[in-house]
């Protein structure tokens, strides 16, 4: 039942085309399945496709159907909003051609064909926004520009991918300088340090390592750090976000002190 919903979860995580939540959640998913129990090989490759490949072809099946059950649906809508759009178009003396596109990509259900990852190649403008808002910061501002430092940056009518500059690096040294940068690096220099040392410790190399109710609280603590550690690199998440913080800083706290074997309740 467990691997079911974990499946249909993957399903709804595919579907939402959110490329950071994606590639989060299919990383951590390869660390759990493959490190943290003593299934065979076999199984574990079964499961891993299970919740990546085969929740691609899920989601694209899902949307498949929906399409062709909404079929005349959806036509009669284009054809309803194709009839607005000229209408209003020669009121306004806008171009007919360009209202008709813009009504009709309103209307559209997503299929795999279709998708984020398919059609657009690329990191949705972020390198770009990097680049932008560390070229636009004063070297000399010591402490940055406050909290939200990327909208003041990036806010430009030519900057056409936004004010979220979508990196938790990138956006506590916008925000909060160099002692914020530093305070960021030391974060993730710890949490590998944190990593390394359990990697030893447990001898995870040799892909034995059974899960067990004594454990379980440890692996699950890694599996969301390595999630929103990885998701920061593609998004603000902790840097901004409450919810990612308390997360992060809980789960990597539990791994302080199980490597200390100290006990906490």
């Amino acid at each position: 039942p467990l691997l079911i919903f974990i499946y249909i979860l993957s399903i709804f995580i595919w579907l939402s085309q959110s490329r950071g939540t994606i590639i989060c959640f299919y990383f951590s998913s390869a660390i759990l399945v493959f490190l943290f129990n003593d299934l065979n090989k076999i199984k574990k490759i079964l499961i891993y496709f299970l919740i990546t490949i085969f929740s691609i072809i899920g989601g694209s099946i899902v949307t498949s159907y929906t399409k062709y059950l909404n079929t005349n649906n959806i036509d009669t809508a284009i054809d309803t909003a194709i009839d607005t759009a000229i209408d209003t178009a020669i009121d306004t003396g806008k171009d007919t051609d360009t209202a008709i596109n813009e009504e009709e990509n309103k209307i559209k259900i997503l299929n795999l064909e279709e998708s984020r990852f398919i059609q657009n190649q690329n990191t949705s403008g972020r390198t770009t926004l990097w680049k932008v808002s560390i070229s636009r910061y004063q070297k000399d501002v010591i402490f940055g520009y406050g909290p939200q430092a990327d909208r003041f940056l990036l806010m430009d009518q030519s900057n056409i991918y936004g004010n979220n500059v979508s990196n938790a690096l990138v956006y506590s040294f916008l925000s909060g300088g160099y002692p914020a940068l530093i305070c960021m690096v030391s974060l993730y220099i710890y949490f590998i340090y944190l990593m390394l040392i359990f990697f030893s410790k447990k001898k995870l190399y040799k892909f034995n390592f059974k899960l067990e109710n004594n454990n379980k609280l440890i692996v699950i603590s890694i599996t969301f750090a390595i999630f929103f550690m990885i998701r920061s690199l593609v998004e603000n998440s902790f840097s901004l976000f409450s919810v990612d913080f308390l997360v992060t800083i809980f789960s990597l706290f539990i791994i302080e002190m199980s490597l200390k074997k100290q006990e906490f309740k």
